[in-house]
């Protein structure tokens, strides 16, 4: 059986391993958070190069593409500032904890504080999700406009082709 001692370090080497574990996950965020701000900025260089080559292309549908790209980044940037607020209120959090702690209303106070953490958590998540998606949307869509537009292509050359042998009687 460990003594007090080594229950204690055993406690503080947990304790710390989790911090570590929460900072690593906190760091996997932000990087998803980045790549699909860059990914959507991408999406966006694209589909202005796409109607440029093609000034044809649906306008309806590169509006769907620009709004979702849109909506992907401001969710993600709203993101960043919801975290940065949650940030924000845990640095404060001692003065309030202090004030509770002095006004006997601690289980409220922590209540409270629960309560904000896991409201912003499943903000940020389903924020997180639906920038994912709306950047799959905008991937799947290019990909479609890039398919039909080779076989459009390919088309109007075969029919290029069999007009000019027609015109020239090689058949």
């Amino acid at each position: 059986m460990p003594t007090r001692e080594e229950r204690r370090l055993i406690e503080k080497e947990s304790k710390d391993a989790i911090n570590r574990l929460k900072d690593k996950y906190s760091d996997v965020k932000h990087s998803l958070w980045n790549a699909l701000i860059t990914l959507n900025s991408l999406l966006l260089s694209c589909v202005s190069i796409l109607f440029i080559i093609n000034p044809t292309l649906n306008k309806t549908i590169v509006m769907f593409l620009f709004s979702f790209s849109l909506l992907a980044i401001t969710g993600i940037i709203g993101n960043y500032l919801l975290t940065k607020s949650v940030y924000k209120r845990i640095n404060g959090s001692d003065a309030r904890f202090k004030e509770a702690v002095d006004a006997n209303n601690f289980q409220e106070f922590q209540k409270k504080e629960k309560k904000y953490y896991v409201v912003n958590y499943k903000k940020v998540e389903i924020i997180e999700f639906c920038a994912i998606v709306f950047s799959a949307m905008s991937l799947i869509i290019i990909f479609l406009i890039l398919i039909f537009s080779k076989q459009e292509n390919t088309l109007n050359q075969s029919l290029e082709i069999s007009n000019f042998f027609s015109i020239h009687n090689f058949t």
